[in-house]
């Protein structure tokens, strides 16, 4: 979601539909655009009840303005002075709670998932949207889902992309989660392994609905879409979903996944050469550009149909690379680690090396010493054969002299 710059609610509305309830106007704005959210106060309470949930033990900048009995006077009388006093006095404790939040010095309240749905515009995949539909006619479902006064338009390609990356980053997200319990485990930390697993749910849970809110945003813009991008576009949507399936396999516990190899391939997210390769293959197959010319976006593999039907298969052209021409590959070790994460990696990684290349040092040195004990020995042998050899020269000698005085006599 793009960053928000500020929040206003100069408006609230009573409404009767499907009850009697009041609706607060939301004013926000972003860098470039502006809208307006309506939600009602229990819209407020789920907020407060999620951002407990997101940040334990954290209270937020603004307190939210409590229940009182007078909110329940609100909803059967209408036109007291005291009850608009009252209504205006909550719209203003209301605005300064999502107000502080929006301008705190800690930035986790801005980039929280829960605030972000809460003050997403229509096709952001909030859980307090209520459809297609204006202020006018949302009020039937308001007690439930809370409203937003925006159109379909708000949607765009560029915004599809953006949430699309989202989603590719809660993935990872989920991956380093699930990777700090398998260490947690290995390390008998119970405690830390069950947090990261319910931090993993979380995500999921997240991640469940930012794919269907990019399904739905995709069937809005899609007639705005290139056929070639728009297929694209689902094939991108199809791994993220294939990937989420992995993931929840391996955050629903170990009797789930049958061993270390297939949790591995499931980490390895292996389906995305698979991915790659229909997408190219559906896009070459299409024959939707006409004058078969290229999709010239950014992004987008230009297509030309009638080339490809007349030429056949690509064909694979020799080049010349220097040096190693293998990209570096992703390992499960690798696999949603940040960079002081990966820094660590390899720092413990050169220490084992370290500790290796020192064992195997003395290893060699005994080896050595053996080495030298033997050659000594050998030595020592050759000596005493080659006395022994003079010995018998000299005793052969003497037995000769001896048989020559034998002989004489």
């Amino acid at each position: 979601m793009e960053q928000i710059r500020y929040v206003k609610i100069p408006l609230a509305e009573t409404r009767t539909e499907p009850d009697h309830h009041v609706e607060y106007a939301l004013n926000v704005q972003g860098p470039v655009r502006s809208w307006t959210v309506w939600h009602r106060y229990n819209d407020f309470l789920t907020l407060a009840y999620e951002l407990e949930r997101e940040f334990p033990g954290t209270a937020t900048p603004a307190t939210l303005p409590p229940k009182t009995l007078s909110s329940w006077f609100a909803k059967v009388t209408t036109g007291d002075s005291s009850n608009l006093e009252f209504i205006e006095e909550r719209r203003h404790s209301l605005e300064r709670y999502i107000q502080g939040m929006i301008m705190s010095d800690d930035d986790r309240w801005r980039t929280s998932k829960a605030l972000q749905r809460f003050l997403a515009p229509a096709g952001k995949g909030s859980k307090y949207l209520a459809g297609k539909n204006g202020p006018s006619s949302i009020a039937g479902t308001a007690s439930e889902t809370g409203s937003i006064d925006s159109d379909v338009g708000w949607v765009t390609a560029g915004s599809w992309l953006n949430d699309q990356r989202d989603a590719e980053q809660t993935i990872r997200d989920v991956r380093q989660s699930i990777l700090r319990r398998e260490n947690a485990l290995t390390r008998n930390e119970v405690s830390v392994s069950h947090q990261c697993l319910l931090q993993a749910k979380r995500q999921l849970t997240d991640l469940g609905r930012t794919l269907k809110a990019l399904e739905q945003g995709l069937e809005q813009i899609s007639s705005s879409l290139a056929a070639g991008e728009l297929l694209r576009r689902q094939d991108m949507l199809m791994r993220l979903n294939e990937e989420k399936a992995n993931l929840t396999q391996l955050v629903l516990g170990p009797g789930v996944v049958s061993g270390g190899s297939d949790r591995a391939a499931l980490l390895s997210g292996a389906s995305t050469a698979n991915n790659n390769t229909r997408l190219i293959g559906r896009a070459g197959g299409s024959n939707t550009t006409g004058n078969g010319g290229a999709y010239n976006m950014p992004g987008v593999m230009p297509v030309r149909t009638h080339k490809l039907d007349e030429q056949g298969p690509p064909q694979p052209r020799s080049r010349r690379i220097f040096g190693n021409s293998n990209p570096p590959q992703e390992t499960n070790q690798t696999r949603g680690l940040d960079s002081q994460g990966l820094l660590q990696l390899q720092t413990e990684r050169m220490r084992e090396q370290d500790l290796v290349a020192v064992e195997f040092s003395a290893l060699l040195r005994r080896q050595r010493e053996m080495g030298e004990t033997i050659g000594n020995e050998l030595d020592l042998q050759n000596q005493l054969l080659t006395e022994l050899d003079q010995d018998m020269d000299r005793t052969g000698n003497k037995l000769a002299a001896a048989r020559r005085q034998a002989n004489k006599l």
